[in-house]
């Protein structure tokens, strides 16, 4: 009895489409609901991390001459995504906090409105949030190229978006927007 061809194409493209599915390519991890505090989408932070076993976000307090706050999401005992805000002067935009964050600068891309400044493996936005002593507030998303494995930029803009409008309603802002 002969099979008919579409049959026998359908079992070569399942098995290529199956054959990237091995131990090594699963997620066996919870993605996380918040990080630093803030509640995340984790659709939108799914693309962003790799597969593996274990995972870990760990928070911490940093010093770069502007109080600084973040978390970085470790897998297996690896960074690859972190995640920090930093309190800044009025008028600092998103283009200021990707510069600040990319040696060497240049390569930025920024959406039509300025709110996000995005590289090949980070995103950041800036708004409004007055305070006693700052005016503005920046945050910063950077994933971590290892083992052959590509940040995604676009799943970095998408992210930073409505993680920063999250973190901004747990700031003391007299102002946010």
């Amino acid at each position: 009895m002969r099979r008919p061809a579409g049959l026998a194409a359908l079992a070569v493209v399942l098995s290529i489409g199956l054959s990237g599915c091995g131990d090594g390519e699963k997620k066996d991890y919870a993605i996380p609901t918040s990080l630093c505090g803030v509640p995340v989408d984790p659709q939108l932070l799914d693309p962003l991390l790799p597969p593996g076993k274990k995972i870990f976000v760990e928070e911490g307090h940093y010093a770069k001459g502007v109080p600084r706050e973040g978390c970085s999401v470790i897998i297996d005992g690896d960074v690859w995504l972190s995640v920090y805000g930093e309190w800044r002067k009025a008028g600092f935009t998103a283009l200021d906090a990707a510069k600040d964050h990319v040696v060497g600068g240049g390569g930025f891309n920024t959406t039509p409105n300025g709110d996000i400044a995005s590289w090949y493996r980070g995103a950041a936005t800036a708004f409004s949030c007055r305070d006693k002593e700052w005016g503005a507030y920046s945050t910063v998303a950077e994933a971590v190229e290892r083992d052959g494995r590509k940040a995604n930029e676009e799943a970095l803009k998408k992210f930073i978006a409505p993680y920063s409008k999250a973190l901004a309603e747990h700031l003391p802002c007299r102002d946010a927007s």
